[in-house]
């Protein structure tokens, strides 16, 4: 079971989204109780590995009410819980075992999803090969950036690679602001002004919010 928690760390809801993974069903009940029951109809006699993915919350409060509840849904042994968080704090509060914290990608990495995002496998121009060095210590070993800045020269025409490259990205400063910088020189490459007007329509919804089609 893979639950998405983000900064909604809710009890009932966290059962509710567990449930939902089982039986890839809407569920419509508010009752925990009534949750947990169908919970542990489904994981009757059987192990399980629940991923709670990207977590914020430092409340150990909650944590422990959720995991008080949990224990009581199964009693069948060689069950894991894998949680995901960029917070040490978070960490802290709910491991039960020592944390592993992910490194930042190499340089060789970042190329690697570059190449694939702004080429699709195809082979790279010489052009942008001498300019390797400058593209990956841009990306400073996080994928999103490597990602951002593929998709961006994808969309180009190979006339315009060396002025975007250029103008914007050698000139992007490394600090702790570099990503919303990338996701801005984004934003001000899209093809249209209708599409940067959809966008910041959007930006109007908060984190996680579900739009009915």
């Amino acid at each position: 079971m893979w639950i998405c928690v983000s900064e909604n760390f809710e009890v009932t809801r966290l059962f509710k989204l567990i449930l939902e993974s089982l039986t890839k069903k809407k569920v419509k009940t508010q009752s925990r109780d009534v949750i947990a029951q169908d919970i542990r109809k489904e994981l009757e006699e059987k192990k399980y590995l629940l991923v709670l993915d990207d977590i914020w919350d430092e409340r150990s409060q909650l944590w422990d009410d959720f995991f008080q509840s949990l224990v009581g849904i199964t009693n069948t042994m060689g069950n894991w819980i894998l949680v995901t968080t960029r917070k040490l704090k978070v960490a802290s509060i709910v491991a039960t075992h020592p944390t592993y914290g992910l490194d930042i990608l190499s340089d060789d990495d970042c190329w690697s999803i570059f190449k694939e995002k702004a080429f699709a496998g195809g082979e790279v121009p010489k052009e942008l090969e001498e300019l390797r060095n400058n593209i990956t210590k841009r990306c400073q070993g996080l994928p999103l950036a490597a990602c951002v800045i593929g998709g961006l020269l994808r969309i180009k025409r190979k006339e315009e690679w060396l002025p975007v490259i250029e103008s914007g990205l050698l000139h992007l400063s490394q600090n702790e602001n570099s990503v919303m910088q990338l996701l801005r020189l984004s934003f001000d490459h899209l093809p249209t002004a209708s599409v940067k007007k959809c966008f910041a329509y959007f930006s109007n919804f908060e984190k996680d919010f579900v739009l009915d089609k």
